[in-house]
């Protein structure tokens, strides 16, 4: 059994942020390209903000993901966006 990649959702709700908190973090919508999800390089999660996205939690996953920003970058995205999730590491502490 051949194993998924880990994939991010797109359109209005999924937003790629650049820590784990709601406020002053957006970067940008993950981009859409026609399937709803874009393939996605997943480094490792951090517990954050709570949000609501397919359901509720406070679990992010730093993602290598396209955005309407223009930028192709590592941003967080709400876990319940991710799907298809695989073991990572959980993300270390800078600072």
């Amino acid at each position: 059994m051949s194993r998924r990649r880990p994939s991010c959702g797109s359109g209005p709700e999924p937003r790629a942020r650049g820590d784990v908190r709601l406020d002053g973090t957006f970067l940008g919508w993950v981009a859409d390209y026609g399937s709803g999800y874009q393939d996605a390089q997943v480094d490792c999660w951090k517990d954050g903000a709570w949000a609501t996205g397919d359901y509720r939690g406070n679990r992010w996953f730093r993602a290598y993901v396209s955005h309407t920003g223009n930028a192709t970058q590592w941003a967080f995205a709400h876990s319940s966006y991710v799907t298809d999730q695989s073991a990572v590491r959980g993300c270390r502490l800078v600072g």
